[in-house]
């Protein structure tokens, strides 16, 4: 919806332009330009309405026709793949891939502004830059030179942050528990998961380390141990990245004697 589209049509049995007509018999109202050619006849319009099209070609020396038809479906334009990331990080390239569903590449640009980096326009369906500082990005999507409505990402620019510790519990008055530990950076990844208290026995790997989009997910299982006093176990784990950044978690959950 609201980009332009180019549809060719076959001409066969005749030599010479000079030698057959071409005439839109119905759904004028869908076609902004005809160029008559040879080996193609091409039909260009907009993207607005849906609608079918019939050509009729004539060849001139024995009045001979054919009748040709297509059916135009308009559609509102999307991404062929979303971006996963939403948040980037200073001094790390990123690459954002606009390609459209059902557009030629070729045709595709990429605007970048905000207050993370200046203005710029590149004439590829990638956009690759490093942003130098913290703030927001619009990137914005064109096709044939014109703004593509809906078609535009926004991300905002961090510094890298220390990993993230998120723990779960596996079940009612359970003392298992699941921690998922993210580090963030194209980079990155765990370089040291260390229980420090309140886990009884090891970490247990349940998923190796993953990535995803700009950040890696790994997961452990543990069992709580069981406290000095009280009802309630502090868990303390300590997470250093690659990036050498750390992050020790601080939590309380209760304990079940069952």
């Amino acid at each position: 919806r609201g980009l332009n589209w180019e549809i060719p049509f076959s001409v066969g049995g005749v030599n010479m332009e000079k030698d057959f007509t071409v005439n839109i018999e119905s759904g004028k109202d869908l076609v902004k330009k005809m160029i008559k050619g040879l080996p193609r006849t091409f039909l260009k319009g907009v993207g607005q309405n849906d609608g079918t099209i019939e050509v009729i070609g004539l060849r001139t020396k024995d009045k001979k026709s054919s009748l040709a038809s297509t059916e135009i479906v308009v559609v509102d334009p999307a991404y062929s793949s979303l971006a996963e990331e939403n948040e980037i990080y200073v001094g790390e390239k990123f690459v954002f891939d606009s390609r459209v569903k059902d557009v030629d590449r070729d045709r595709i640009s990429v605007r970048v502004s905000g207050t993370a980096m200046g203005a710029n326009v590149y004439n590829s369906y990638t956009a690759k830059f490093t942003p130098k500082k913290e703030g927001k990005l619009k990137l914005k999507t064109f096709v044939d030179g014109v703004a593509v409505r809906n078609l535009v990402h926004n991300v905002t620019v961090k510094k890298v942050p220390p990993p993230k510790l998120t723990f779960k519990r596996l079940g009612k008055r359970t003392n298992n528990m699941l921690l998922t530990v993210t580090t963030y950076g194209n980079k990155n990844g765990k370089n040291k998961v260390v229980p420090l208290s309140g886990v009884y026995g090891r970490l247990e790997e349940e998923q190796k380390e993953k990535r995803v989009g700009n950040r890696r997910v790994v997961k452990y299982s543990f069992e709580m141990d069981e406290p000095p006093y009280g009802l309630t176990t502090t868990i303390k784990i300590k997470v250093i990245d690659k990036y050498k950044k750390q992050t020790v978690s601080d939590n309380e959950f209760d304990y079940y004697d069952n």
